[in-house]
């Protein structure tokens, strides 16, 4: 009886770490411009370029990067 109970515990744990595993590879990756996949928690993005967000404000007076 003791082994029987071990038995379908065991199979009810494996079930859940199938379970699991599923949802964890059914998440929606969010693929980035470089092609690596992202992360799968959602990101809110600015509307605003990441290569003009990096140089603003270090304009020069010629229009120039610094």
């Amino acid at each position: 009886m003791l082994i029987h109970l071990a038995f379908v515990a065991l199979l009810k744990v494996s079930r859940l770490i199938v379970d699991l595993a599923r949802v964890l590879l059914s998440v929606d990756h969010e693929s980035t411009d470089d092609g690596e996949i992202g992360s799968p928690f959602v990101v809110e993005h600015d509307d605003e370029p990441s290569h003009i967000r990096d140089v603003e404000g270090q304009m020069g007076e010629d229009g120039g990067v610094l």
